[in-house]
């Protein structure tokens, strides 16, 4: 049980660090896109027109690319995460259900056993 909620947390993870990486790329990319914008609509002096303004309108637009594909990388984290937990949880509830189905007893063996009462004898 805890091996497949183990195998569980680290694809969790593992799936998180690859939306996240993704994330990064396209935040770096907007970036990116953003300052080549700035750039060139301070070179047009922002008038419409020439090579100066074309130049900006693809940047425009691979800003607007570049942010959409960082939002979604960012939802999909999200969604990796959640399903991820309530894996996790869904899994400990089915093991402790399925043990009390079979044995009768709810509490687990390890986490919650109560300390056992050590008894000496006084020799007298």
């Amino acid at each position: 049980m805890l091996v497949l909620v183990a195998f569980v947390l680290a694809g969790t993870a593992g799936g998180w660090a690859l939306c996240a990486r993704a994330e990064r790329a396209a935040a770096a990319t907007a970036e990116h896109a953003f300052d080549a914008y700035n750039r060139y609509i301070d070179a047009c002096n922002g008038q419409p027109g020439g090579e100066e303004w074309d130049l900006a309108v693809r940047a425009r637009e691979t800003l607007q690319r570049a942010s959409a594909q960082r939002d979604a990388a960012s939802e999909r984290g999200d969604v990796v995460l959640g399903a991820g937990a309530t894996t996790a949880v869904v899994l400990a509830v089915a093991f402790y259900a399925l043990r009390w189905a079979l044995t009768g007893r709810l509490r687990p063996w390890w986490p919650l056993r109560p300390p056992r009462a050590v008894t000496r004898r006084r020799s007298g």
